[in-house]
């Protein structure tokens, strides 16, 4: 009960400050409008008609089924061309020099063995894997059946790409968060500032739970903000947050708290507010460029989609487009990297941070 009084109170200090609070809210639609609007035509559905997937099969009759397959498919006949290589060496070094989007292995019962893609971008990698879903479960339907109960299901690719202002809503949305890292840097030290430290060592709680509390506070503040500019968005903008606004929020609350420990790590580690203030100063703008919140991985060179992973704001990107547009891809991994991270640097910053409170 201590830890949520302490956590509403900090809550209602930080709202006190409404210019940081509007700033907060205000600045990120701010850029998704300008943003999203100067970038309109490079984020526009792309012509599909040159994407390019080479197919190894060992048989001639399974790669006639998987190209008839294609040809016959009102979806993909208008936006992939197949064609054939020799070898498994021979295709990969195709995807690895950007010549083709994908290579595709297939299996002499009509299965997929294994699919290489050039790039690891949101959309392209999701359709391919939506192609590979949609052939084998087709070929189940019509080993199973008399052919008269197989159902398609119509693929919407435009459906599955982000327009600008779709993109930019959910990239700046994680910048204004990771951002947020200063209310948790600010929470080291901040009593001392005000002085009533006293009053704190007079409190019956003790400092790991106060500290807790500050933290909770801090992660449920961000967390409201970043409701308030998906609402806003939606209404203004109407950018597509998708359809499953649990799974959304849950995202963005995992990150909420991310980022609040991240600040206090900082803090911590540095043991100075204006060199804490100038590493995440750095590190927000590095993490976001190569998590493609500026430009899409589209746009942007193999080497820096190749560190892609690296970044916290990649991560989240990742599982709130796949959140929006039920990519069909796993990507549990990222909800490990950002739960792992958050938890670590909580323990962390409770064992060394009570110490500064």
């Amino acid at each position: 009960m201590k830890i949520f009084y302490i956590a509403f109170y900090t809550m209602k200090k930080r709202i006190k400050n409404k210019s940081d609070s509007l700033r907060m809210i205000l600045f990120p639609m701010f850029l998704i409008f300008v943003i999203g609007i100067s970038l309109k035509t490079a984020y526009s559905p792309i012509n599909f008609t040159t994407e390019k997937i080479d197919i190894f099969s060992q048989s001639d009759k399974v790669y006639s089924d998987f190209k008839n397959y294609i040809d016959n498919d009102k979806v993909f006949n208008k936006i992939i061309v197949i064609n054939r290589v020799k070898s498994i060496s021979e295709g990969k070094k195709y995807v690895t020099d950007g010549n083709i989007t994908a290579l595709i292995q297939l299996s002499n019962n009509y299965t997929i063995i294994n699919t290489y893609v050039y790039k690891m971008d949101y959309f392209e990698t999701s359709y391919i894997k939506e192609l590979s879903t949609s052939y084998e479960n087709k070929k189940k339907f019509n080993f199973s059946s008399e052919g008269n109960n197989v159902k398609e299901v119509a693929l919407n690719l435009n459906s599955k790409i982000p327009t600008s202002k779709d993109y930019y809503g959910v990239t700046m949305l994680v910048l204004m968060l990771f951002y947020c890292a200063y209310y948790g840097s600010a929470l080291i030290g901040e009593d001392d500032e005000a002085d009533i430290r006293g009053r704190i060592a007079a409190l019956p709680i003790n400092k790991s739970e106060y500290l807790t509390g500050k933290i909770i506070g801090s992660s449920l503040l961000v967390f409201l903000q970043s409701v308030f500019i998906i609402v806003l968005s939606s209404f203004f903008y109407k950018i597509n947050w998708g359809n499953n606004p649990i799974n959304l929020f849950f995202i963005v609350a995992i990150f909420s708290f991310f980022v609040i420990n991240f600040g206090i790590f900082v803090r911590i580690i540095t043991g100075d507010k204006a060199l804490t203030s100038f590493i995440i100063n750095i590190l927000i703008p590095i993490f976001t460029l190569i998590g493609g919140g500026y430009l899409s991985s589209t746009f942007t060179s193999d080497a820096l989609n190749k560190i892609s992973f690296i970044s916290p704001s990649f991560a989240v990107q990742n599982l709130i487009f796949k959140s929006i547009y039920n990519y069909n891809m796993n990507y549990n991994c990222y909800y490990y990297e950002i739960i792992i991270l958050a938890i670590a640097m909580f323990l962390i910053n409770i064992f060394i941070g009570r110490r500064k409170v």
